[in-house]
């Protein structure tokens, strides 16, 4: 729970961080882009932090569907009377 918490005000510290940049725009310019090197330069130079919380946001997606996704061994359940 606490672990949850903390998690859930780093994140919304990095938003509040990442919306009062300000200057980032949403394009790669007003030219073309010319190769994959260049998408995967601009990645990784200008838009890393957006590219770093989006890998994260999916890393915790695919942990929460493998968790809701999993069956329970009815024999591991507490049985009523307590036995």
């Amino acid at each position: 729970m606490i672990f949850g918490a903390a998690l859930a005000v780093v994140f919304a510290v990095e938003l509040l961080w990442a919306l009062s940049r300000g200057g980032a725009t949403a394009a790669f310019g007003g030219e073309g882009v010319a190769s994959v090197a260049d998408i995967g330069r601009v990645l990784f130079t200008d838009y890393k932090f957006a590219f770093e919380v989006t890998s994260i946001l999916i890393l915790v997606a695919m942990v929460g569907a493998v968790i809701l996704a999993r069956k329970e061994d009815p024999a591991s359940l507490p049985r009523a009377g307590g036995k």
